[in-house]
């Protein structure tokens, strides 16, 4: 003898979820069942309070404002690196809040004027 799907029981019989066939609470989706909390929208993250301002991701700044000074992290990049590939990151700086371990930079970066942290600074391990 054959069973339907209704005399089955157990999870069949239940439908979504535990809820009963055709019971769907007004805010549900049949494959993933009923809604059990609204997302929220995720908080924007804290601003540095050092005055820093970061470059928007995928870009290449084309020019600094007056009175700001450019800056950027460690990740390896070249000339043309938009802010955000493999890690690497932009920002500008008000002058006057320029911490003295950055030094100005010579790599060639977007072409303008900027500081970095010497490599000095960074651990290095040798074999």
């Amino acid at each position: 003898m054959i069973k339907r799907r209704d005399d089955i029981g157990g999870a069949a019989a239940q439908g979504v979820r535990g809820v009963p066939h055709g019971k769907l609470p007004a805010k549900a989706d049949p494959i993933t069942g009923p809604v059990l909390y609204e997302a929220q929208p995720r908080p924007e993250p804290p601003k540095p309070d050092d005055g820093r301002q970061y470059v928007d991701g995928g870009k290449l700044p084309k020019s600094v404002a007056p009175g700001r000074v450019l800056a950027h992290n460690h990740v390896q990049h070249n000339k043309t690196t938009p802010c955000g590939e493999r890690g690497f990151r932009a920002w500008t700086w008000p002058a006057s809040r320029v911490p003295p371990n950055f030094k100005q930079c010579d790599c060639g970066w977007s072409g303008l004027p900027h500081v970095a942290r010497p490599s000095s600074d960074f651990l290095t391990v040798s074999a």
